[in-house]
Formats: C-alpha cells, sequence, structure tokens
C-alpha cells in the first residue's frame, strides 16, 4: 500500500470506530475479493496513482455492481474526472484533500447502515 493509502486507512480508523477496512493491493486481489459473497461490504473505495489505472480498473467495473463506490481521484484532469464518472461513484474526491470529506461519508453510510 502507498502512503496515501496508509494516510487514509488510518484516518478513517481513527475516526470510525467499529468499521473493518479490507485493503486490496491488485486486480487479482481485487478479483477474488469481490468475487464472494459481499456480506457487510457497504462502500468500496478506491483509490489509484494514475488516470491509467483508473482507466484500466474500468475494465473490472461490473464487480462494483452492489456496492457504494468512494472515488478518490489522483488528479483535477478533464480526462480523470471523465474517467471516474463512468464508476458512478456514489461520492468522490480528490488525493489531495485531507480525507475529511470520505469519513464524513462513511459516518453517514455507517449511520444508515445500523438503523435499518
Amino acid at each position: 500500500m502507498d502512503d496515501l493509502g496508509k494516510k487514509l486507512e488510518g484516518r478513517i480508523q481513527k475516526e470510525i470506530s467499529g468499521i473493518e477496512i479490507v485493503t486490496l493491493n491488485s486486480r487479482k486481489s481485487l478479483m477474488q475479493k469481490m468475487s464472494q459473497p459481499l456480506n457487510r461490504i457497504a462502500v468500496v473505495i478506491i483509490l489509484v496513482s494514475s488516470c491509467e489505472k483508473l482507466e484500466r480498473l474500468y475494465s473490472l467495473v461490473f464487480l462494483f455492481e452492489n456496492s457504494r463506490i468512494i472515488l478518490v481521484l489522483p488528479d483535477r484532469e478533464k480526462k480523470t474526472l471523465t474517467t471516474g464518472i463512468r464508476f458512478n461513484p456514489s461520492f468522490f474526491t480528490y488525493a489531495d484533500n485531507k480525507f475529511e470529506d470520505i469519513c464524513e461519508v462513511l459516518k453517514k453510510i455507517k449511520l444508515n447502515t445500523t438503523e435499518i
């Protein structure tokens, strides 16, 4: 996991109690995990380092059909945003963010899923 991923994971663990985090660092591990029954997986956070990697990951978008997606875009280029929108994310932000917004979204999702 790169430094940005570690920073995001640490921030989530610090701010949200009782949340389980599974970190996947390859297409193969992502395919294996997302092909299993997704009991209790409410959100998939996609964090990639380049638009090219995001474009390659799009070939696996079918794996995310029943999940909420939080997308962390690597830059603010039009091409990156256009590619990201194709994932139909519930929320997106940028890698230069401090991830406060992601934690707030996760808190709301957790609150909504525990009230059901």
